[in-house]
């Protein structure tokens, strides 16, 4: 599992991209991403990573989860410590 720096000039602020996921992902474990303390606030486009299966955005703002369906081998999702989550949109029916 990737696990981001304490340094913080590689933080990208707002939108969960996928330049920031592919910088992330490691080779060990492909599928589990793991990026906490990013400032963080909403999930952007991930029709590149349709494999992923846990998803670990703890300790973000996050305030959606929209685009969260663009990963449909998703079993784990990890949203804590941020405090800020109101729009639930794309986990309907799914988890």
């Amino acid at each position: 599992m990737a696990h981001l720096s304490t340094r913080h000039d590689h933080k990208q602020i707002g939108v969960l991209s996928s330049e920031l996921v592919e910088s992330m992902l490691s080779r060990e474990n492909p599928n589990d991403l793991q990026i906490h303390n990013h400032n963080l606030t909403c999930i952007g486009d991930l029709n590149d990573y349709p494999t992923l299966r846990k998803i670990d955005i703890a300790f973000n703002p996050i305030e959606s989860l929209c685009g969260i369906d663009q990963c449909p081998q998703l079993r784990h999702l990890l949203v804590y410590g941020g405090g800020k989550l109101v729009d639930l949109t794309g986990l309907e029916g799914k988890y």
